[in-house]
């Protein structure tokens, strides 16, 4: 500690402030809390928040879907600098296999959450797709099999199939 003008002061930086401004009230150190309890606040925060998100979702009045595919070459030109200055890989090895690992599988439990979240549209596509799959595999089961022309014949039909599916599929 130091002495200036009658006080003690806990730190030679506040020995700065004190000579370019007068305090109304003594000086006190800031109480910043452990490391853990950042987590543990943010977690009770975010749980908490949970209906404020979703009120500011079905709030919105914009166009988010129009406006990212607005940002396309800014979305491109973002991810292409990422990659070419190394920060994506630095990135990446940072983390490192054991470290996706580890998060991936904290998360587990959320997996059945989206999932029952997603059956809806996975019910929607299944319906559209399962059609076009059955009329595919009857047509290739009648084609010829055996060498390679009859395998490639086979797997052009698949994808032509698939494709002629993709031009209808909804959302």
């Amino acid at each position: 500690m130091s002495e200036r003008r009658g006080r003690a002061h806990p730190c030679p930086s506040e020995t700065l402030h004190v000579a370019s401004h007068m305090r109304t009230f003594p000086p006190r150190a800031m109480a910043v809390a452990p490391a853990n309890v950042w987590g543990q606040n943010w977690s009770a925060g975010v749980s908490g928040a949970s209906q404020k998100y979703t009120q500011g979702i079905q709030d919105t009045t914009i166009d988010v879907v129009g406006k990212a595919i607005a940002q396309q070459a800014a979305l491109l030109s973002g991810f292409t600098a990422a990659v070419t200055s190394g920060e994506w890989a630095r990135r990446l090895a940072a983390v490192g296999t054991a470290g996706w690992k580890a998060a991936a599988l904290a998360k587990a439990a959320n997996y059945i959450t989206g999932a029952t979240a997603g059956l809806p549209r996975y019910n929607s596509f299944a319906s559209q797709a399962q059609p076009f799959w059955t009329n595919a595999v009857a047509a290739i089961d009648g084609m010829p099999s055996g060498g390679k022309a009859n395998a490639l014949a086979r797997v052009g039909a698949w994808y032509d199939a698939m494709q002629s599916f993709k031009q209808s599929y909804t959302p």
